[in-house]
């Protein structure tokens, strides 16, 4: 005797194999973290993660400081000063600094010119062990 189907959530029915309707949910990397791993050498970008993980937190590429003591504010990413860096490294809109790629870029021409991390103060404490080569 044949056993009549019957209709179960999701578009199955009983009796027939399990497969299901969408695709897995997997983990995201972040568009932060992509444009880290597009821009930066390899040899650093374990360094850019740690800049993005302590100065940005939230891992958003349209993160904004608080204000700082100067009255500047750092964006995106690498959370780049605007004090500091509007106007030079090709940085002319606000827009700009938001694209993950280009922030990106801008951190690791900041960091091409120091030559350590000492930009970041977060990954470089005055005190404690310093993680990262800041001077």
């Amino acid at each position: 005797m044949m056993r009549a189907s019957r209709d179960l959530p999701h578009g199955r029915t009983e009796g027939a194999p399990s497969v299901p309707t969408t695709a897995p949910v997997m983990p995201a990397i972040t568009a932060c973290r992509a444009a880290i791993k597009a821009v930066w050498p390899q040899d650093l970008q374990w360094g850019a993660q740690i800049v993005l993980e302590r100065e940005n937190r939230s891992e958003n590429p349209k993160a904004k400081s608080k204000k700082n003591a100067d009255g500047s504010y750092d964006y995106g990413c690498m959370q780049v000063n605007d004090k500091a860096h509007f106007g030079s490294k090709g940085w002319t809109t606000l827009e700009q600094i938001f694209d993950p790629v280009f922030n990106a870029r801008i951190g690791l021409a900041i960091y091409q010119e120091r030559g350590n991390w000492s930009p970041w103060y977060s990954v470089c404490p005055l005190k404690g062990k310093e993680i990262l080569r800041c001077h």
